[in-house]
Protein backbone atom coordinates (compact mmCIF):
# COMPACT_ATOMS: atom_id res chain seq x y z
CA UNK A 1 0.00 0.00 0.00
CA UNK A 2 1.24 3.52 -0.72
CA UNK A 3 0.09 6.30 1.56
CA UNK A 4 0.79 9.89 0.60
CA UNK A 5 1.41 12.45 3.33
CA UNK A 6 2.28 16.11 3.39
CA UNK A 7 5.94 17.00 4.05
CA UNK A 8 5.34 17.93 7.72
CA UNK A 9 3.80 14.56 8.61
CA UNK A 10 6.42 12.80 6.49
CA UNK A 11 9.25 14.52 8.40
CA UNK A 12 7.71 13.80 11.80
CA UNK A 13 7.39 10.10 11.00
CA UNK A 14 11.08 10.00 10.08
CA UNK A 15 12.04 11.68 13.35
CA UNK A 16 10.09 8.99 15.16
CA UNK A 17 11.84 6.24 13.23
CA UNK A 18 15.41 7.49 13.73
CA UNK A 19 17.41 4.90 15.63
CA UNK A 20 15.41 1.91 14.39
CA UNK A 21 16.85 1.79 10.87
CA UNK A 22 17.00 -1.69 9.43
CA UNK A 23 18.70 -2.84 6.25
CA UNK A 24 16.13 -4.71 4.19
CA UNK A 25 16.98 -6.93 1.22
CA UNK A 26 15.58 -5.42 -1.98
CA UNK A 27 13.62 -8.62 -2.72
CA UNK A 28 11.95 -8.78 0.71
CA UNK A 29 8.41 -7.45 0.88
CA UNK A 30 6.58 -6.94 4.16
CA UNK A 31 2.82 -6.68 3.77
CA UNK A 32 2.56 -5.25 7.28
CA UNK A 33 4.21 -1.99 6.17
CA UNK A 34 3.19 0.95 4.06
CA UNK A 35 5.34 3.46 2.23
CA UNK A 36 5.34 7.12 3.19
CA UNK A 37 5.82 9.22 0.08
CA UNK A 38 6.69 12.89 0.15
CA UNK A 39 5.49 15.29 -2.55
CA UNK A 40 7.56 18.29 -3.58
CA UNK A 41 6.34 21.03 -5.92
CA UNK A 42 9.18 21.95 -8.25
CA UNK A 43 7.49 25.15 -9.37
CA UNK A 44 7.71 26.32 -5.74
CA UNK A 45 10.88 24.58 -4.58
CA UNK A 46 13.10 23.74 -7.58
CA UNK A 47 15.59 21.67 -5.56
CA UNK A 48 15.87 18.00 -6.47
CA UNK A 49 17.48 15.83 -3.77
CA UNK A 50 20.69 14.31 -5.19
CA UNK A 51 21.20 10.55 -5.08
CA UNK A 52 24.11 10.27 -2.69
CA UNK A 53 23.26 6.83 -1.38
CA UNK A 54 21.77 3.56 -2.65
CA UNK A 55 18.99 3.97 -0.09
CA UNK A 56 16.57 6.45 -1.64
CA UNK A 57 13.92 8.54 0.05
CA UNK A 58 10.58 8.14 -1.78
CA UNK A 59 10.03 11.67 -3.03
CA UNK A 60 7.70 12.46 -5.90
CA UNK A 61 8.21 15.80 -7.63
CA UNK A 62 5.12 17.64 -8.79
CA UNK A 63 5.18 19.95 -11.80
CA UNK A 64 8.50 18.76 -13.30
CA UNK A 65 10.46 21.54 -14.94
CA UNK A 66 12.68 21.40 -18.02
CA UNK A 67 16.32 20.61 -17.24
CA UNK A 68 17.58 22.12 -20.49
CA UNK A 69 19.28 25.07 -18.76
CA UNK A 70 21.82 22.78 -17.09
CA UNK A 71 25.07 21.46 -18.51
CA UNK A 72 24.79 17.91 -19.85
CA UNK A 73 26.37 16.12 -16.89
CA UNK A 74 24.33 18.08 -14.32
CA UNK A 75 21.15 17.64 -16.35
CA UNK A 76 21.61 13.88 -16.37
CA UNK A 77 22.24 13.65 -12.63
CA UNK A 78 19.14 15.74 -11.93
CA UNK A 79 17.12 13.53 -14.26
CA UNK A 80 18.29 10.42 -12.38
CA UNK A 81 17.43 12.06 -9.05
CA UNK A 82 13.98 12.92 -10.41
CA UNK A 83 13.30 9.48 -11.86
CA UNK A 84 14.89 6.90 -9.54
CA UNK A 85 12.56 7.57 -6.56
CA UNK A 86 9.54 7.31 -8.89
CA UNK A 87 10.83 4.01 -10.31
CA UNK A 88 11.43 2.56 -6.85
CA UNK A 89 7.97 3.62 -5.66
CA UNK A 90 6.40 1.92 -8.68
CA UNK A 91 8.51 -1.18 -8.07
CA UNK A 92 7.47 -1.24 -4.42
CA UNK A 93 3.80 -1.06 -5.38
CA UNK A 94 4.16 -3.92 -7.89
CA UNK A 95 6.14 -5.99 -5.40
CA UNK A 96 3.33 -5.50 -2.87
CA UNK A 97 0.85 -6.81 -5.41
CA UNK A 98 3.04 -9.84 -6.03
CA UNK A 99 3.52 -10.53 -2.31
CA UNK A 100 -0.22 -10.38 -1.68
CA UNK A 101 -0.88 -12.62 -4.68
CA UNK A 102 1.66 -15.17 -3.44
CA UNK A 103 0.06 -15.15 0.01
CA UNK A 104 -3.36 -15.86 -1.54
CA UNK A 105 -1.90 -18.55 -3.81
CA UNK A 106 -0.27 -20.26 -0.83
CA UNK A 107 -3.60 -20.43 0.99
CA UNK A 108 -5.25 -21.84 -2.12
CA UNK A 109 -2.53 -24.50 -2.25
CA UNK A 110 -3.48 -25.52 1.30
CA UNK A 111 -7.16 -25.70 0.24
CA UNK A 112 -8.08 -22.84 2.52
CA UNK A 113 -11.24 -20.84 1.89
CA UNK A 114 -10.41 -17.30 0.82
CA UNK A 115 -11.88 -14.23 2.43
CA UNK A 116 -14.29 -12.55 -0.03
CA UNK A 117 -11.98 -9.51 -0.21
CA UNK A 118 -9.09 -11.74 -1.29
CA UNK A 119 -11.25 -13.41 -3.94
CA UNK A 120 -12.21 -10.01 -5.33
CA UNK A 121 -8.56 -8.85 -5.24
CA UNK A 122 -7.43 -11.96 -7.12
CA UNK A 123 -10.14 -11.53 -9.76
CA UNK A 124 -9.16 -7.88 -10.23
CA UNK A 125 -5.49 -8.83 -10.64
CA UNK A 126 -6.32 -11.44 -13.27
CA UNK A 127 -8.39 -8.85 -15.16
CA UNK A 128 -5.80 -6.08 -14.81
CA UNK A 129 -2.98 -8.25 -16.16
CA UNK A 130 -5.13 -10.07 -18.73
CA UNK A 131 -4.50 -13.51 -17.26
CA UNK A 132 -6.64 -16.63 -17.50
CA UNK A 133 -4.56 -18.69 -15.08
CA UNK A 134 -2.68 -17.98 -11.86
CA UNK A 135 0.61 -19.17 -13.37
CA UNK A 136 0.51 -16.24 -15.79
CA UNK A 137 0.49 -13.76 -12.91
CA UNK A 138 3.72 -15.24 -11.58
CA UNK A 139 5.39 -14.17 -14.80
CA UNK A 140 3.72 -10.80 -15.13
CA UNK A 141 4.23 -9.47 -11.60
CA UNK A 142 7.99 -9.18 -12.01
CA UNK A 143 9.56 -5.79 -12.60
CA UNK A 144 12.92 -5.30 -14.29
CA UNK A 145 16.18 -3.43 -13.57
CA UNK A 146 16.15 0.29 -12.85
CA UNK A 147 18.85 0.80 -15.50
CA UNK A 148 16.50 -0.28 -18.30
CA UNK A 149 13.66 1.90 -17.01
CA UNK A 150 15.98 4.90 -16.71
CA UNK A 151 17.41 4.42 -20.20
CA UNK A 152 13.98 4.13 -21.79
CA UNK A 153 12.76 7.11 -19.78
CA UNK A 154 15.68 9.20 -21.05
CA UNK A 155 15.10 8.20 -24.68
CA UNK A 156 11.31 8.46 -24.65
CA UNK A 157 11.17 11.80 -22.80
CA UNK A 158 14.29 13.43 -24.25
CA UNK A 159 15.87 13.48 -20.79
CA UNK A 160 12.73 15.02 -19.35
CA UNK A 161 12.27 17.68 -22.00
CA UNK A 162 9.21 16.39 -23.90
CA UNK A 163 5.87 18.20 -23.63
CA UNK A 164 4.21 14.96 -22.54
CA UNK A 165 6.69 14.61 -19.67
CA UNK A 166 6.33 18.21 -18.52
CA UNK A 167 2.58 18.60 -18.96
CA UNK A 168 1.26 15.08 -18.35
CA UNK A 169 3.92 13.20 -16.34
CA UNK A 170 3.92 10.82 -19.32
CA UNK A 171 7.49 9.52 -19.40
CA UNK A 172 7.22 6.78 -22.00
CA UNK A 173 4.86 8.27 -24.56
CA UNK A 174 2.05 5.85 -23.74
CA UNK A 175 -1.05 6.48 -25.83
CA UNK A 176 -4.60 6.90 -24.60
CA UNK A 177 -7.46 5.14 -26.38
CA UNK A 178 -10.07 6.02 -23.75
CA UNK A 179 -11.71 9.42 -24.09
CA UNK A 180 -12.91 9.24 -20.48
CA UNK A 181 -9.44 9.12 -18.92
CA UNK A 182 -7.15 12.13 -18.35
CA UNK A 183 -5.09 12.75 -21.49
CA UNK A 184 -3.57 15.38 -23.76
CA UNK A 185 -3.62 15.62 -27.52
CA UNK A 186 -0.43 15.20 -29.52
CA UNK A 187 0.47 17.74 -32.20
CA UNK A 188 0.92 14.89 -34.69
CA UNK A 189 -1.68 12.46 -36.00
CA UNK A 190 -1.67 9.07 -37.67
CA UNK A 191 -3.61 8.24 -40.83
CA UNK A 192 -5.53 11.48 -40.35
CA UNK A 193 -6.71 10.58 -36.85
CA UNK A 194 -5.73 12.57 -33.74
CA UNK A 195 -3.46 10.91 -31.19
CA UNK A 196 -3.82 11.31 -27.46
CA UNK A 197 -1.38 10.45 -24.70
CA UNK A 198 -2.25 9.54 -21.13
CA UNK A 199 -1.98 12.12 -18.40
CA UNK A 200 -0.78 10.88 -15.02
CA UNK A 201 -1.01 12.39 -11.55
CA UNK A 202 2.69 11.78 -10.92
CA UNK A 203 5.80 10.13 -12.34
CA UNK A 204 5.44 6.94 -10.28
CA UNK A 205 1.98 6.40 -11.75
CA UNK A 206 3.50 6.68 -15.23
CA UNK A 207 6.23 4.14 -14.39
CA UNK A 208 3.68 1.74 -12.93
CA UNK A 209 1.58 1.91 -16.10
CA UNK A 210 4.74 1.27 -18.13
CA UNK A 211 5.45 -1.85 -16.02
CA UNK A 212 1.85 -2.89 -16.59
CA UNK A 213 2.18 -2.41 -20.35
CA UNK A 214 5.22 -4.68 -20.51
CA UNK A 215 3.39 -7.19 -18.31
CA UNK A 216 0.16 -7.33 -20.32
CA UNK A 217 1.04 -6.89 -23.98
CA UNK A 218 1.65 -10.07 -25.96
CA UNK A 219 4.55 -8.48 -27.87
CA UNK A 220 6.65 -8.60 -24.68
CA UNK A 221 6.05 -12.27 -23.82
CA UNK A 222 9.65 -13.25 -24.62
CA UNK A 223 10.91 -10.31 -22.58
CA UNK A 224 8.89 -11.55 -19.59
CA UNK A 225 10.15 -15.10 -20.01
CA UNK A 226 13.74 -13.90 -20.18
CA UNK A 227 13.19 -11.73 -17.10
CA UNK A 228 12.35 -14.84 -15.11
CA UNK A 229 15.76 -16.26 -16.07
CA UNK A 230 17.94 -13.20 -15.49
CA UNK A 231 18.06 -9.61 -14.29
CA UNK A 232 21.07 -8.75 -16.49
CA UNK A 233 19.91 -5.66 -18.42
CA UNK A 234 22.09 -6.42 -21.44
CA UNK A 235 20.51 -9.86 -21.81
CA UNK A 236 17.02 -8.42 -21.47
CA UNK A 237 17.26 -5.41 -23.76
CA UNK A 238 17.21 -7.31 -27.10
CA UNK A 239 13.71 -8.54 -26.19
CA UNK A 240 12.43 -4.95 -26.17
CA UNK A 241 12.88 -4.65 -29.93
CA UNK A 242 9.12 -4.32 -30.41
CA UNK A 243 8.82 -1.37 -28.06
CA UNK A 244 9.76 0.97 -30.89
CA UNK A 245 9.34 1.00 -34.65
CA UNK A 246 13.14 1.34 -34.75
CA UNK A 247 13.46 -2.29 -33.67
CA UNK A 248 17.04 -3.41 -33.11
CA UNK A 249 18.32 0.13 -33.58
CA UNK A 250 16.21 1.12 -30.59
CA UNK A 251 17.57 -1.69 -28.40
CA UNK A 252 21.15 -0.79 -29.39
CA UNK A 253 20.44 2.80 -28.39
CA UNK A 254 19.12 1.67 -24.98
CA UNK A 255 22.10 -0.65 -24.40
CA UNK A 256 24.60 2.06 -25.35
CA UNK A 257 22.91 4.60 -23.12
CA UNK A 258 23.11 2.23 -20.15
CA UNK A 259 26.75 1.41 -20.83
CA UNK A 260 27.94 4.95 -21.58
CA UNK A 261 26.23 6.42 -18.51
CA UNK A 262 26.94 3.54 -16.13
CA UNK A 263 23.23 3.18 -15.35
CA UNK A 264 23.68 -0.29 -13.86
CA UNK A 265 24.93 1.50 -10.71
CA UNK A 266 21.26 2.19 -9.96
CA UNK A 267 20.17 -1.45 -10.15
CA UNK A 268 20.98 -2.06 -6.48
CA UNK A 269 19.21 1.07 -5.27
CA UNK A 270 16.17 0.58 -3.05
CA UNK A 271 13.69 2.56 -1.02
CA UNK A 272 15.16 3.76 2.27
CA UNK A 273 13.78 1.52 5.06
CA UNK A 274 13.08 4.65 7.10
CA UNK A 275 10.16 5.33 4.77
CA UNK A 276 8.56 1.96 5.54
CA UNK A 277 6.15 2.29 8.45
CA UNK A 278 4.58 -0.62 10.29
CA UNK A 279 0.82 -0.93 10.14
CA UNK A 280 -0.90 -1.00 13.52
Amino acid sequence: MIVFRNPTVFFCCFVFLVGCREERPSNEVDLSTFLLVEYRDLDINPDIIPLNDSLVMPVLYRNPQSLSQFEVSEKKEKFYALMVPAILIAKYHTDQKKAKFESIKERLGRDQTLHPDDSIYLKELLTEYKCKELQELDLKLITHPVSIVLAQAAVESGWGSSRFFLEANNIFGIWSLNKNEPRIRAVFSRAGYPIYLKKYDNLAESVEDYFGTLARVKAYQKFREKRRETDDPFELIPFLNRYSEQGQEYTRKIANLIKNNDLTRFDQFQVDPEALVKLE
